[in-house]
């Protein structure tokens, strides 16, 4: 069995199994690194609410992009915006 990773309110939780496994794209085995995370992914990744991370990213201050109607996060530039905030320092958008 396995047990919930993550649960957000409004979305089927994630397991284990879903986020640490290839999807049925990829080849068995063969683990693909995320170049951009989802608003659900990106919030989770750093123990934040969806909405949270959604109201940062609308006002611009932490770095996001969007494709369509989605909106993406680059999880580098995360770890950088997360490190400047740590010591103080500001990262541009983008």
């Amino acid at each position: 069995m396995t047990r919930p990773v993550v649960t957000l309110s409004g979305t089927r939780p994630a397991t284990k199994a879903s986020i640490n496994e290839p999807d049925d794209a990829t080849p068995a085995g063969v683990q693909v690194p995320a170049i951009a995370m989802d608003l659900t992914r990106a919030a989770a990744a750093m123990s934040i609410s969806p909405r949270t991370l959604d109201e940062l990213a609308r006002k611009n201050e932490i770095p996001s992009f969007r494709i369509g109607r989605r909106r993406l996060f680059d999880p580098q530039a995360l770890r950088r915006w997360v490190s400047s905030q740590a010591t103080g320092n500001e990262v541009a958008n983008g």
